[in-house]
């Protein structure tokens, strides 16, 4: 391991994205008066799970939840602007909601998609829309509408250019009774156990989630030009920066439709494999087989001389979602997954250690919340 000596003291907050800080202001300014809501409805439409997992799940009636989850795709939407180049971050935009919904186990069915910009651009829209028309198809899910608002005086721009953000909400169903029909039942992760094993999917890079840190680190200062060939990468980084975020959808739900004895599901996006405390059960989380981490990740940590701790909590480091399912199932899922074109591997296992600690051996951190701190004692020789 290298001493701290050797790394920079920028942290995510610095570069723009103070995390703490928005978890205390949801949290105590925010979320007291949206669980008032919860008082306005009973019956058909009625909340059956509280805020904070990867989605939220409203009462159908006749064994059926219709679960919601909204999100957009970040400051990577500035390298989109940059180059002129729109049909990537719709498929994000699917991706990001509808990775969030099956992790409730969810088949999700339509997204309506919300696109603020400073001026009409006919070119930035049409790439937009055939972007969330590919997202669409590869999550299998309609667009029945949207919105489209034009607020010049909300965006910094220079003259003449294009500025805009780009956000999605997606609905998906469920089945909250015992028996199988043509909707996947609820994976909730409260089955979660010791001894589960966890098995890591790539991500296609860094999806869209730690931008404002990537940009910080890369583009900053003129370190890099996003028309630059990275010989490491096989091409420009705009192109890598710009690669769509990875649709679990159709391999998972097929996993769950088969009924596979699946107990939890994780998407790793913002936060990286700190997600995987956010399921609800009071384990812990020992990644001990981690991939070789990916080449842009490693730019990124090199170029900006990151500590291990800073990376992993912002970014996924090459592993895009998680399933946690018992050890004697294991590899079925993982021939099943390699069948659907995925690469996968058992990365890590369910501890009975409480506190939803997530500990990565071979770099010696553990974490909980929205950070990881260093331990030297943990890591392993590399």
């Amino acid at each position: 391991m290298a001493s701290n000596s050797e790394y920079s003291n920028l942290t995510y907050a610095e570069a723009g994205v103070d995390e703490p800080r928005e978890q205390e202001a949801l949290g105590t300014r925010m979320l007291p008066w949206f669980k008032r809501t919860y008082e306005f409805r009973r019956g058909i439409g009625a909340p059956m799970s509280g805020i904070g997992h990867f989605g939220n799940i409203l009462d159908l009636g006749g064994d059926r939840g219709l679960v919601l989850a909204t999100d957009g795709v970040g400051t990577k939407i500035f390298i989109a602007q940059h180059m002129r180049r729109y049909d990537t971050v719709g498929i994000d935009c699917i991706a990001n909601n509808v990775n969030d919904l099956i992790c409730l186990g969810a088949e999700p069915i339509a997204l309506l998609d919300y696109i603020a910009i400073n001026g009409v651009d006919e070119e930035a829209l049409e790439g937009i829309a055939k972007g969330l028309c590919l997202g669409a198809e590869k999550a299998g899910i309609t667009i029945p509408g949207g919105e489209i608002a034009q607020m010049p005086e909300m965006f910094s721009h220079e003259q003449g250019t294009t500025a805009l953000d780009l956000v999605g909400t997606a609905v998906g169903l469920v089945s909250l009774g015992d028996e199988f029909d043509e909707v996947p039942r609820l994976v909730d992760g409260a089955r979660v156990l010791p001894g589960d094993v966890i098995i890591g999917l790539a991500s296609s890079g860094l999806h869209s989630n730690g931008y404002s840190l990537v940009r910080r680190v890369l583009l900053d200062d003129s370190r890099f030009a996003l028309d630059e060939y990275i010989d490491r990468l096989g091409r420009t980084l705009g192109e890598e920066l710009l690669e769509p975020t990875h649709i679990y959808v159709k391999p998972v739900l097929a996993l769950l439709k088969k009924g596979h004895p699946i107990h939890g599901l994780v998407n790793i996006s913002g936060g990286g494999l700190l997600n995987l405390s956010r399921l609800p059960v009071n384990c812990s989380y020992n990644i001990h087989n981690l991939p070789p981490i990916p080449p842009i990740f490693e730019l990124i940590k090199e170029t900006g001389r990151l500590p291990d701790a800073v990376v992993f909590a912002a970014l996924n480091m090459g592993i895009g979602f998680c399933i946690v399912c018992p050890s004697a199932s294991a590899d079925i899922l993982l021939d099943e997954l390699q069948a659907y074109g995925e690469t996968a591997s058992v990365i890590g296992t369910v501890t009975g250690d409480p506190g939803g600690k997530v500990i990565i051996e071979r770099y010696g951190l553990v974490g909980s919340g929205e950070s990881f701190e260093a331990h030297d004692r943990l890591a392993s020789p590399l």
